[in-house]
Order: structure tokens, then C-alpha cells, then sequence
């Protein structure tokens, strides 16, 4: 059984959501890395949900299982969904432990907070 997660970008009242079924657990990384390669597509929902996606399934593009790509939550995720509003910058939450992780937060304050650091 994998460590399924998911990333949703809302466009008004759509939403796309995209599916990760193992190592769910660095979803967020992932995210953190995505969201700083495509700074630049910040409020183009349709780039950065691509942008998003590729870096989601970088090391596994001829694989046919493991990632998806729908118009709702899966039922039992393990990891928190962040939801990207590229309208307000803001990411909010749902799913498993949503309400641990509070108010919405800025894209630059989530990558800020979940990037992978330098090190000297």
C-alpha cells in the first residue's frame, strides 16, 4: 500500500487534482521545488499545474501507473492536500490533518517553509 497524496490548483470553482501514489510523504518538497522552478507561472494555473505535474513524475515518465491527474480527492489519501489558488497566491488545505496545518499560506512563504536548503 503506498503513501497516496495529492496536489489540487483551483481555477474558479474547478479544480485539478494531481495524484502521487507512493511517497506521499514529500509531496510537499516536491511542491516547494515546483512552485520555485515555475515562479514565473505563478498565475497561470494551466503552466503550473504542467509544471507541477512533470517535477511530480520526473524520474517515472514511461511508467503507467504510480501518478494520475482528475477533477476530485481521492478517498484515502495520507497526506494532507495543498489546494493552489493562482489567483490569490494562496495555498489552503484539505483532506487528512487539514486543519493542523491552519490559515492559508503564500506560495513564497510554503516554499520558503518546504524547500530543500542549500548547503555550503
Amino acid at each position: 500500500m503506498g503513501t497516496r497524496a495529492q496536489i489540487a490548483l483551483k481555477d474558479g470553482e474547478n479544480r485539478v487534482y494531481l495524484y502521487q501514489h507512493y511517497d506521499g510523504d514529500t509531496i510537499f518538497k516536491t511542491l516547494a521545488t515546483a512552485l520555485t522552478r515555475g515562479r514565473d507561472r505563478w498565475s497561470d494555473v494551466e503552466y503550473l499545474a504542467r509544471i507541477i505535474f512533470s517535477d511530480m513524475i520526473r524520474d517515472r515518465l514511461d511508467s503507467t501507473t504510480g501518478y494520475g491527474i482528475g477533477t476530485s480527492q481521492h478517498g484515502d489519501l495520507s497526506v494532507t492536500v495543498p489546494v493552489l489558488d493562482c489567483g490569490t497566491q494562496l495555498i489552503t488545505w484539505e483532506g487528512p490533518r487539514a486543519a493542523a496545518h491552519g490559515a492559508p499560506i503564500s506560495f513564497q512563504a510554503f516554499v520558503e517553509k518546504y524547500a530543500e536548503k542549500a548547503t555550503a
